[in-house]
């Protein structure tokens, strides 16, 4: 792994949140390379944010180390992680895909499974609190569940939801 991989970290799908991760990530002199089907969300965030557009999921995971993954729900993030042109045919062992989408825990667990049969891990890494909270880099996000997570979480959140069986209870800020 290249030092330019560890400090450039990709996003697939750049509509309202992961445009705004992305400003927020480059703003902290982040590298990002961004895929979306919108061709337009991709033009945005090259013009505005010095992204690097990539043509397939497969093409960011080869660039990146750590991807994060913002698209809708269930059936897209599977089309990003296993699909034609998917994460999974690029990404080496040891990389990190964060699914940031609107997935059924089972579902992430599923996606977890199969990215572990090539080394991949997967953090599950939901974020709330809206689009407002998306542009002041204020939304929640889950604690990193990997030690090897990049410190980018403070980056667009400024606070931390802790779930456990009984109760979920939320903490301040990470730094």
């Amino acid at each position: 792994m290249t030092d330019e991989n560890k400090k450039t970290i990709g996003l697939v799908g750049i509509g309202r949140m992961g445009l705004a991760i992305t400003k927020h990530l480059t703003h902290h002199g982040y590298k990002t390379i961004v895929n979306d089907l919108d061709a337009r969300q991709c033009e945005a965030a090259a013009r505005d944010h010095g992204s690097r557009v990539a043509g397939t999921p497969a093409e960011v995971g080869a660039a990146a180390r750590f991807v994060i993954i913002a698209v809708g729900f269930d059936d897209e993030a599977t089309q990003v992680v296993l699909g034609p042109g998917g994460l999974i045919e690029t990404m080496p062992a040891g990389s990190i895909v964060a699914v940031s989408s609107t997935c059924t825990p089972d579902h992430v667990k599923w996606l977890a499974k199969e990215l572990a049969v090539k080394g991949i891990l997967l953090a599950d890494a939901p974020i709330c609190r809206g689009a407002k909270a998306a542009d002041d880099g204020t939304m929640r996000g889950a604690p990193p569940p990997v030690k090897t997570l990049p410190a980018i979480i403070p980056i667009c959140a400024t606070g931390v939801a802790y779930r456990t069986r009984q109760t979920i209870t939320r903490h301040a800020a990470f730094f």
